[in-house]
């Protein structure tokens, strides 16, 4: 046996086990504990929610029903940002390799994309939501008023395709696709590569207001329609390849619910 807690209500552990984050039942404390020492880094009191950024270094306390909260460097112990009654904290959320936050305040529904690594501001103005892909090359950011979209490569913070009328986004989980449903039902399906356009626009106008199920099924028979006229072989062979590879999986999804796999999902990276 490692170590013994009393009064506990629940627990949390970092990606890589290095921290342990436990809530006490009656006084609603909670403790940061590096696993390795037993040293107990930081309390906090009532406690609701806790997140660990994927690469550890940061950890976003939520307490009082997020009327309290803080979102501290775990290695440097320093306090990024404090929510209280003015500056009330929504919910954080990080890209999936750390490097970026997502920050969403409820009073005035604004937003902040930080650099993890500078701990600077990227974009603070307008009522948007983000999207990043999993292998953390591409932010794509929508706003909310008009549904205009910009996917934005990381690296060199260019921006490189806009979108209008966009409901919400989807990328593949090795991050080479990108699903795009609009505000009017159409769907397109972008390879990351060189922004051509190459699966399928899919109509899902009178589908939107229907069953999950019922939505599968739309997709799964678009795709069996592009098999069938084989509009893979006009491109080269490594994209054959990726599309076929993707395209199968949505046509084998063996999901009992009948969705498919360009559906949004519970693992996807977004954020509302």
């Amino acid at each position: 046996m490692l170590k013994e807690f009393n009064d506990v209500d629940w627990i949390d552990f970092s990606i890589d086990n290095s921290f342990i984050f436990v809530k006490h039942v009656e006084s609603g404390r909670g403790e940061l504990i590096n696993i390795k020492t037993w040293e107990v880094i930081r309390q906090f009191d009532w406690v609701d929610s806790i997140n660990f950024s994927p690469d550890n270094s940061f950890i976003f306390v939520k307490c009082l029903g997020g009327s309290k909260g803080e979102l501290i460097n775990i290695k440097t112990g320093k306090v990024i940002r404090r929510s209280d009654w003015i500056n009330r904290i929504d919910r954080i959320d990080f890209s999936p390799d750390g490097s970026f936050m997502f920050i969403q305040y409820v009073a005035d529904g604004r937003r902040e994309l930080i650099d993890a690594k500078t701990e600077k501001v990227i974009k603070d103005t307008g009522a948007y939501e983000v999207y990043f892909s999993p292998d953390n090359l591409f932010i794509f950011v929508k706003y909310l008023a008009d549904g205009k979209g910009e996917l934005i490569n990381v690296k060199t913070w260019k921006v490189m395709k806009e979108f209008n009328n966009v409901d919400e986004v989807d990328f593949s989980q090795d991050g080479l696709l990108m699903f795009v449903k609009y505000r009017d039902g159409k769907g397109k399906l972008l390879y990351l590569s060189n922004f051509e356009q190459i699966i399928y626009q899919c109509a899902l106008r009178n589908t939107l207001k229907k069953h999950k199920e019922q939505q599968g099924d739309e997709i799964k028979q678009g795709l069996t329609t592009l098999l069938k006229h084989r509009i893979l072989a006009t491109f080269p062979q490594q994209a054959q390849d990726i599309l076929s590879k993707e395209i199968t999986g949505v046509l084998q999804d063996k999901d009992s619910s009948g969705s498919a796999a360009l559906e949004p999902s519970k693992k996807r990276q977004k954020i509302e």
